[in-house]
């Protein structure tokens, strides 16, 4: 959620003429998980969660998908969320069981330029959530829903967008049943951008769902209702490849000048290159083949790009202050809860002293051994979602055990990586602690969190 002030403030300079553009997200945004398991999480999470549709609403979203990941709180919880939103949410396939009668909005019809467009939404029926204690709400195969919803859809738009939440295979498997779904949003499916793939007549497209960049498609929709490249596969692959190539360029240059960048490391510079000289050659193959097609005039094109939502872009002021008040909302939560007790099996850092003085030296000059501190700082130190790995001891899913913690392990300290000392710091030549593998540190320093972590390099920081 963090993010979220910098994503509007992009949006804002993107956005400003909403006659020719529309917004919407496939969803997956609510929860980071499919269910919650504490009390706690779930009363922190869904402040988070409410926070967002606060935001959603201000930056103005059209039409928001409801996947599988933001039924974590609850059916109840989400039609609250529904309620107090500027945008409908999106499902077809969700559903009151007895009736079969749709929980959310199905579909929702936008005019913008002239044109009219069908937006629909799938959710997913993959992972565990708690609509499954819930007797009263099923979720359909999209066989059975989309056919008469499409059928409906087709006779009134121009063009139909479907938000889904599907595994990648069934969106593949949709789109060559049916033509009339011409573009498919994929949500939290994968953690990466998916350059648009032609299938039939759908282009299926995806951008990270970790928030770190804006998908924006633009699309010149003609009367055909079929995309230009339909009937060249080969010409569709090779956009995608320059796509691709691009992205990565220009991933590079956001961090500064090639030639100063790599200035000390020929390799990487000759490889920068190497990617240059290898756009530049697919564009003019693009080219060559565009201008010997005889392609039909009345066919749709599109564009589309990766907007990285920088570090150095500002907050959007009133975003920002939703955003501030839920991590406050959340701290203070936590904090009512929290009840220090020892943790079974472990020691403390401090303990470690006596035999590993110049391994605890060197602990004490890195971030680790000051965590918990930078929580502090920013008044989330009682946030489940956020401790474990600013703590000792606690598994990643487990964020409301911290709230319990003795003072020496609110720290990441040594038995986070070598795990509990207790037993060796009684009969060191018994018990051997465990050497930290690159999976545990990838627990924490994940993409997310730490885009810059290299285990190779920056275990030799922490030695």
């Amino acid at each position: 959620m963090g993010g979220l002030p910098k994503k509007a403030f992009k949006l804002e300079k993107i956005y400003q003429d909403t006659s020719h553009n529309i917004l919407v997200d496939a969803g997956a945004l609510l929860f980071a998980k499919n269910s919650l398991s504490s009390g706690l999480e779930i009363e922190q999470a869904k402040i988070t969660a409410a926070a967002i549709v606060e935001a959603y609403s201000k930056i103005g979203y059209e039409a928001v998908g409801v996947a599988r990941q933001d039924l974590a709180g609850g059916i109840s919880f989400l039609r609250e969320q529904a309620a107090r939103s500027t945008f409908p949410w999106i499902s077809a396939n969700l559903v009151e069981r007895s009736t079969h009668k749709p929980i959310f909005q199905p579909s929702l019809i936008l005019e913008k330029n002239g044109i009219t467009i069908g937006i629909t939404g799938l959710t997913g029926l993959v992972g565990q959530s708690p609509i499954d204690e819930d007797s009263e709400t099923e979720i359909l195969p999209w066989q059975q829903v989309l056919p008469q919803l499409l059928a409906s859809l087709g006779k009134k738009c121009d063009i139909i967008i479907l938000l889904s939440n599907l595994p990648h295979s069934e969106n593949q498997l949709l789109s060559k049943q049916f033509d009339t779904v011409h573009v498919i949003i994929q949500s939290g499916i994968t953690t990466n951008n998916l350059n648009p793939t032609l299938i039939n007549n759908t282009l299926i497209c995806q951008t990270e769902k970790q928030g770190k960049h804006l998908g924006q498609m633009e699309i010149q929709w003609r009367p055909s209702k079929k995309w230009k490249y339909e009937g060249n596969p080969v010409l569709l692959q090779k956009q995608n490849e320059l796509d691709r190539l691009n992205w990565q360029l220009k991933r590079i240059r956001s961090k500064g000048t090639p030639e100063i960048l790599y200035k000390n490391r020929p390799k990487a510079l000759l490889s920068y290159h190497n990617l240059e000289n290898k756009a530049s050659m697919l564009k003019q193959e693009i080219s060559r083949e565009q201008s010997t097609e005889t392609m039909l005039e009345d066919q749709s094109t599109y564009q589309n790009i990766f907007i990285p939502i920088k570090k150095e872009y500002p907050d959007l002021e009133n975003i920002a202050q939703i955003v501030e008040q839920a991590k406050i909302d959340v701290n203070a939560i936590g904090k009512q809860r929290r009840a220090r007790k020892a943790l079974a099996g472990y020691k403390g850092t401090q303990s470690c002293q006596d035999c590993h003085v110049e391994q605890y030296d060197n602990w004490q000059a890195t971030p680790h051994a000051k965590a918990y501190e930078t929580l502090v700082a920013k008044s989330q130190q009682f946030n489940v979602d956020c401790l474990p790995c600013h703590v000792t001891g606690i598994d990643i899913d487990k964020g409301h055990l911290a709230l319990s913690l003795q003072e020496d392990l609110l720290k990441v300290g040594c038995e986070n990586c070598h795990g509990p000392g207790q037993d060796h710091a009684a009969t060191p030549e018994q018990s051997n602690l465990l050497t930290p593998s690159a999976t545990v540190c990838l627990k924490c320093h994940t993409d997310e969190h730490d885009d810059d972590f290299n285990y190779k390099r920056d275990r030799q920081l922490v030695h």
